[in-house]
């Protein structure tokens, strides 16, 4: 098993890989039986390419992972990892709400967390951070 398998692991066992395909093609057959074909084919087609997704990654991560420090490589697969998750949330969402609904809401989500930034970097203790660090770039430009 390489670096990849192993940390893969962690969160989608491989013998849990087969079931979640036929899982996926089942919801899809039930949502094609309700009449959400979209929804169905994409569920559908989820399930099939699964495994040669699977397959394909970690074929390609353990070479990559194989070439990173051992340092680095718990940092990178979990950005690799928290990127993909949040892909497959984005679709899975779209394919539930559809796409102007996911838009609206990636947008909300967005004008959210810009003002959270706002809030919190000119909050009182951070303004008390930024007046020092101020106040100590300017006194080391002009009293040196």
């Amino acid at each position: 098993m390489g670096r990849m398998t192993e940390l893969v692991m962690l969160f989608f066992p491989s013998e849990l890989i087969a079931y979640a395909s036929v899982l996926a093609i089942m919801v899809g057959g039930a949502c094609m039986i309700v009449g959400a074909r979209k929804a169905a084919m994409s569920l559908i087609i989820f399930g099939i390419s699964l495994p040669f997704v699977v397959a394909l990654t970690e074929a390609v991560f353990n070479d990559f992972f194989a070439m990173l420090p051992e340092a680095y490589i718990k940092p990178v697969s979990w950005l690799i990892m928290g990127v993909t998750y949040l892909l497959m949330f984005g679709v899975l969402m779209k394919s539930l709400f559809g796409e102007k609904a996911w838009d609206q809401a990636k947008g909300e989500l967005l004008a959210d967390a810009i003002k959270g930034l706002f809030k919190l970097a000119f909050s009182k203790p951070l303004l008390i951070v930024w007046g020092v660090l101020g106040l100590y770039f300017w006194l080391s430009h002009y009293v040196s």
